[in-house]
């Protein structure tokens, strides 16, 4: 007969997440966490957006229990994640373009189904100084992004901006909006 295994616990609300410097991937608490309510210690180390990945690359504006997201920081130290404020609140889906609003979304999407939204902004904000994506995936997962590895780049720029995409299912399909 298959052994069962119950394994008890208590929802956690807070907790601290140890980083490295550079890119780390990491997990969430029992309950959504705003990202624009995540403290770090040293102060000021997040040095990129939050992001999750489904088929590709999506800053999230929230993190949800249960799923990863990478996080670039700029020093060794810990971000501190804090529910308190959700206790009463449903567990919200987290908003990719809340923080987007100026930009002008640019969707490359393989055959598979899979996309990544890159965003062209009229003057880089701070929110494009932080938008280096995470490293790419494994070999024959699809990965889209700005030459200089950020998914939001100015228009501004001289001489345009080059897209580089990696994908195992062909065509691909580019969609402006």
């Amino acid at each position: 007969a298959p052994d069962t295994s119950h394994i008890v616990g208590s929802p956690r609300s807070l907790d601290s997440i140890d980083v490295l410097e550079g890119w780390n991937l990491v997990g969430s608490i029992s309950y959504s966490v705003d990202t624009a309510l995540i403290s770090s210690e040293p102060p000021g180390i997040r040095a990129s957006l939050w992001y999750g990945y489904a088929g590709g690359y999506a800053a999230s504006s929230a993190l949800l229990p249960g799923q990863g997201y990478w996080i670039r920081a700029s020093a060794a130290g810990r971000f501190i994640l804090d529910a308190a404020a959700s206790f009463l609140s449903k567990p919200k889906e987290p908003t990719q373009t809340h923080f987007l609003v100026s930009a002008d979304e640019f969707i490359v999407t393989e055959k598979s189904g899979a996309q990544q939204s890159l965003y062209i902004e009229e003057r880089l904000t701070p929110t494009g100084a932080l938008s280096e994506l995470p490293p790419q995936g494994p070999e024959g997962t699809f990965d889209a992004r700005f030459a200089s590895q950020k998914s939001i780049e100015s228009a501004k720029s001289s001489g345009g901006q080059t897209i580089t995409i990696r994908s195992s299912s062909y065509p691909i399909k580019f969609k402006w909006n």
